[in-house]
């Protein structure tokens, strides 16, 4: 009788159930979540894919170079920081936590065509609040 080893099917079970979970965008945001640590650990690896990342609000500014763009700065619980430019109509507040998604570019390390959102946990779940 021919016997496989129980360390072969011990394996097998473990790639069978380390299948990867399928994570909802938050707030239908496209993107690849991740967080700004991430970012600034692996830049090249993020350059030109379109992200999703969280943080408190560091500053709020116009952007000179079209009128209609913004720019703000958002960091982490750990200071990292990193550039947003959007065009929407938010009207959040510095020390605001806020999603953010749109395209990741390495060589300004900011992330362009951005969407920002306010949020709001209430029961361990995220909710979001009107901009």
């Amino acid at each position: 009788m021919n016997l496989i080893p129980i360390n072969i099917i011990a394996i097998l079970l473990l790639f069978v159930s380390c299948a990867k979970e399928e994570i909802a965008p938050e707030f239908n945001i496209p993107g690849i979540k991740t967080t700004i640590a991430r970012i600034q650990i692996s830049p090249l690896a993020h350059d030109g894919a379109r992200v999703v990342v969280t943080g408190f609000i560091k500053s709020i500014e116009p952007t000179i170079k079209d009128g209609e763009s913004h720019k703000l700065i958002l960091s982490d619980i750990k200071d990292n920081k990193i550039e947003i430019e959007y065009s929407s109509d938010f009207t959040g507040e510095v020390g605001e936590q806020v999603v953010t998604g749109g395209l990741y570019k390495m060589d300004v390390n900011r992330i362009v065509d951005a969407e920002v959102y306010r949020f709001t946990v209430e029961d361990d779940v995220i909710k979001p609040l009107e901009n």
